[in-house]
């Protein structure tokens, strides 16, 4: 099974990924491996279906994935944060339940926690949820990216452009820097 999934994300055959998962609930023992491959390949499908703009099906399959993931943060934190970018914060609060809040990683809690409720935030939540956040080491590139756009929001452009500066020097990918004109 973990081989078919992984071949069904590389080839992008993402329909056959809802198949395997109905074998996927049919297995008696479900291996740590196992779990891993069909969250991962569930997680991508999600992402397509967003990106293809069918909520109703990313939703879905962020759903059956959260249910699967069997509390794993990292998955958790992951599905939050696909809903949060697409504003489903309704289905990000219920993923959020899910979530071990006496696990090890106590980051990936926080900020999850953190962007499940950004739709009930005001714009001044936001600035002290994520600076809260970012300022005890709870560092995520979309936080971060909430956290700037409500410093702007707020007027706080000073403050904004020193994180965006940080948030340029750890996640170059994400924040890269704009050429400053000759």
């Amino acid at each position: 099974l973990q081989e078919v999934i992984r071949l069904a994300v590389q080839t992008e055959n993402y329909i056959d990924l809802e198949e395997y998962y109905e074998i996927f609930l049919e297995l008696e023992e479900r291996t740590p491996a196992v779990v891993n491959y069909m969250c991962s390949g569930l997680y991508v499908v999600g992402k397509y279906y967003f990106f293809k703009n069918d909520k109703a099906k990313a939703k879905d399959v962020y759903e059956k994935m959260s249910v699967s993931c069997q509390g794993i943060p990292k998955f958790l934190k992951a599905i939050i944060i696909e809903l949060a970018k697409n504003t489903e914060y309704d289905l990000a609060k219920d993923v959020f339940k899910r979530f071990p809040s006496d696990g090890e990683d106590q980051s990936a809690y926080m900020i999850a926690k953190f962007l499940a409720h950004l739709g009930d935030m005001n714009n001044n939540e936001k600035v002290s949820g994520g600076l809260e956040l970012y300022n005890n080491g709870h560092k995520d590139p979309y936080a971060a990216k909430i956290l700037i756009d409500a410093l702007i929001a707020d007027g706080s452009t000073k403050k904004a452009e020193e994180y965006l500066d940080e948030a340029q020097q750890t996640w170059p990918d994400i924040f890269p820097r704009i050429p400053e004109a000759a």
